[in-house]
């Protein structure tokens, strides 16, 4: 129960910092570096490998897919709903189903991660930890090259071969806490590197951009003591019903969030530092408020639930001569 309230702290955590990173903020360079690979390290913490992997894929399906395909409807749905109300015009692609962008570009996610949670599933089904690494390795290196000669595939497969490498480190620090201090040496090092030629790296996810690969080191550092501070803040009750609470309404603040900014550009300042934090408040409350008022995961919920049924209705008859 105490893991499950920490990670979900450290989401809070994170999502706060993804929203902030999408606004006017100075330090958007540094939040980039740590807030969407802890979402995918602590994902890989909650990877449960006692399902087939036939029941593990939809299982994925149903959590990630199920809601993309709502929030892509919805959100553009509102899009055009607005732009006529302001008389601005309009443009949908066909490609945005396998790419998003404007105010369904946090959708990324729900692909990337789905790639990310289908690949280590069949690699977690490999027979030796060595091997397992050794396509680790080469999956990470197969996503930089994509990354270094700006290759971009659909689904945003580029981006899941290279965050798979954190994927990969929640997963194996069940295991072996060690890990974080490996990590915590080898991003000290960099760290003083960077601070020596007095540049930040330049990190995307999304983009699949990665000015130099040591700065894995520096964002799986930074995702680890998140989730240290997590730990520490849980003693803290007001605070962890907070931060836990945005943890698991992430998902939700993090695909409602670019939307619900730009309707407050409409009203107060987006170029400004010191709105920004305020801005960032607003958006997350507002998100919440519109979760609550719209019954945005009873909806999904019930999507979800049409889509066991069809998949019970297709395991009970799929083998019928």
């Amino acid at each position: 129960m105490e893991r499950e309230t920490n990670i979900d702290i450290a989401k809070g955590i994170g999502i706060i910092f993804v929203v902030y990173g999408h606004t006017f903020c100075p330090f958007k360079e540094y939040i980039f570096l740590f807030h969407m690979p802890l979402f995918f390290l602590l994902s890989g913490l909650l990877y449960n490998s006692n399902k087939s992997t036939k029941e593990y894929i939809i299982t994925k399906y149903r959590s990630l897919i199920v809601p993309y395909g709502y929030f892509i409807v919805v959100l553009n749905l509102v899009f055009i709903i607005i732009s006529l109300i302001q008389d601005k015009p309009f443009y949908i692609y066909p490609g945005m189903l396998i790419r998003p962008y404007g105010v369904t570009l946090t959708l990324w996610f729900f692909l990337a991660l789905f790639n990310v949670c289908v690949l280590f599933r069949f690699i977690d089904s490999l027979n030796t930890n060595y091997t397992k690494l050794l396509l680790i390795a080469f999956l990470f290196c197969t996503g930089l090259i994509f990354s270094n000669y700006k290759i971009k595939l659909p689904f945003y497969i580029d981006s899941a071969l290279t965050v798979l490498v954190f994927f990969a480190a929640g997963f194996y620090y069940k295991k072996i806490k060690s890990i974080k201090y490996f990590c915590y040496i080898i991003s000290l090092i960099v760290g003083l590197y960077y601070m020596y030629k007095d540049r930040i790296p330049e990190v995307n996810l999304k983009e699949n951009i990665y000015s130099d690969p040591s700065c894995i080191f520096i964002s799986l550092c930074l995702s680890f003591l998140i989730l240290d501070l997590s730990s520490k803040l849980y003693k803290y009750k007001l605070i962890q019903k907070i931060l836990s609470y945005l943890g698991k309404k992430s998902l939700i603040i993090f695909t409602l969030h670019i939307l619900i900014l730009e309707l407050i550009y409409l009203f107060l300042p987006k170029n400004n530092e010191v709105y920004a934090v305020l801005n960032t408040f607003l958006a997350i409350i507002i998100t919440l408020f519109i979760n609550k008022i719209l019954k945005i995961e009873v909806q999904i919920s019930y999507l979800q639930c049409k889509m066991d049924l069809i998949f019970n209705f297709i395991k009970k008859n799929g083998y019928r001569e």
